[in-house]
């Protein structure tokens, strides 16, 4: 029986070479691919969440921004950023759809309990125009009996009142019969945002 004859070493190295010339191809392509997946433009912008007191023009206006953005421009935290923006939202969720949506969700600005709202902090590039505090009696059946304004600063630019939550309905962990009043507070913040852009 014979040894099978060695593979010269230079064989060894250049199938090595190819080998990893071949793998480095593909991880380019793939990294390629995703990329153009994610500057493929934004053509669908879907709402979900707590819509029911968002103004449906600032919505629009928001889902013209970021189908007017520029391709690869539009990112899930420059989206989730300007959702923040809207009044009344307080919490902003985003995901992609591929190949060509968003998905944002919203939660809006209501603080449960007895004490005041802290301060929020602000994003870097962000400032405060204007700070409105409503303090509210909300009874057992969702209904705001009695609203108070316990804190303003600056320009809101909002007409959103008193009179207005007054017509708001309110989920409370109390039986609908319950005569106990719940306290909550609502803050509506209004700012503007800066971006540096090279």
């Amino acid at each position: 029986m014979t040894a099978p004859k060695p593979v010269p070493i230079g064989r060894r190295v250049l199938a090595g070479i190819g080998a990893l010339v071949v793998i480095a191809a593909i991880g380019t392509a793939g990294w390629h691919g995703y990329h153009e997946i994610l500057a493929a433009p934004v053509k669908r912008v879907v709402f979900a969440g707590d819509l029911d007191r968002l103004s449906h023009a600032e919505l629009d206006a928001l889902a013209q921004a970021i189908q007017a953005a520029p391709p690869g421009s539009v990112t899930l935290a420059t989206v989730r950023e300007a959702a923040k923006r809207v009044p009344w939202v307080r919490e902003a969720t985003v995901r992609r759809q591929f190949p060509d949506a968003v998905e944002i969700t919203f939660e809006r600005r209501f603080s449960p309990g007895g004490a005041p709202p802290a301060e929020s902090a602000m994003v870097a590039g962000d400032k405060l125009l204007g700070r409105q505090v409503m303090s509210l009696a909300i009874d057992g059946a969702g209904k705001v009996s009695g609203c108070k304004v316990v804190a303003a600063s600056g320009d809101t630019g909002l007409t959103y009142g008193c009179e207005d939550v007054a017509a708001e309905h309110f989920a409370t962990s109390a039986p609908a019969t319950a005569a106990a009043e719940r306290q909550g507070y609502m803050t509506i913040l209004v700012y503007g945002h800066t971006e540096h852009v090279v």
